[in-house]
């Protein structure tokens, strides 16, 4: 009977080694398509969304503090801030956590007609969502004075299907 146990155990051990071990791909491959955004540009030339799934959208964006820039304005003389965080430690932002600017990301070989969804958390502010200088969703009312800016939360999930492989938000 203890002669059994043993062996029961020694075959788990085994099962559970060649599990870890057959598990290291697809974990290593799941790491390397974890994309970010580099210099306020995303390049999906590696993602497969049926093999990759969702993609998260943090990394270096683009920032205009103090700016409505649209799409056709985005240039390299942009602040480039870590995305997600807070702009009020941004430098030049004075440390104050109302003010207005404008977050930008370049997404370049995306697949030209395939739909993406952006999921947008809710958050107590208010934003305007640009794609190619399209208003796609708007939570609350931007301004640039403090009395005219009216935040509100809302949880959104916006749906789109770019024309080209090449598109920009703001």
């Amino acid at each position: 009977m203890k002669r059994r146990s043993h062996r029961i155990l020694i075959l788990l051990c085994g099962l559970i080694i060649l599990t870890a071990v057959f598990s290291i791909p697809y974990f290593t491959e799941r790491q390397n398509h974890d994309l970010g955004a580099v210099n306020g540009i995303l390049d999906l030339w590696d993602w497969n969304p049926e093999n990759d799934g969702v993609l998260t959208l943090n990394g270096e964006w683009k920032f205009y503090w103090r700016e409505f820039v649209d799409c056709v304005q985005i240039d390299s003389d942009a602040t480039v801030v870590q995305v997600p965080s807070v702009w009020k430690d941004y430098e030049g932002t004075d440390g104050i956590g109302f003010g207005y600017g404008t977050y930008a990301l370049n997404v370049k070989n995306a697949k030209a007609g395939m739909p993406l969804a952006l999921w947008i958390p809710g958050m107590s502010t208010a934003y305007e969502l640009n794609i190619d200088d399209h208003l796609l969703a708007s939570c609350g009312t931007i301004a640039t004075e403090k009395e005219q800016s009216k935040p509100w939360t809302e949880a959104e999930t916006i749906t789109f299907t770019p024309d080209t492989s090449c598109f920009s938000s703001s």
